[in-house]
């Protein structure tokens, strides 16, 4: 019991880490460190921990996406994409009650672009 609540305290650090690297664009950082806490939410079977954290990596790829996009990358563009996808659809699968969310953001996303 002491152990998964030190596990699931490690991913939530992890996770906020990550979420601060991410707002300060050190993407690769923030990377690093949200696949860390997925993994270790997945070892304790947290899947609404595991959800935040597929959901902050997808927007991270959005993120290179956007940035790839500026300095004319298409290859990036596209794999990051791809990326951000399949963070969405896992989440989509372990949380489905987040698919609306994540609709509702990619048609603001849409109408924005």
């Amino acid at each position: 019991m002491q152990q998964t609540k030190d596990i699931s305290l490690r991913a939530i650090s992890l996770q906020n880490l990550g979420n601060l690297y991410n707002r300060v664009g050190e993407l690769q950082t923030a990377k690093r460190l949200l696949t860390q806490s997925v993994t270790l939410s997945r070892q304790i079977h947290n899947t609404a921990l595991e959800s935040q954290g597929l959901l902050s990596l997808g927007n991270i790829e959005r993120s290179t996406a956007k940035q790839a996009e500026v300095l004319n990358y298409p290859e990036q563009v596209q794999r990051s994409h791809t990326a951000a996808l399949q963070h969405y659809q896992q989440v989509a699968a372990i949380a489905p009650e987040l698919l609306m969310y994540l609709k509702i953001k990619l048609i603001g996303q849409l109408l924005i672009s």
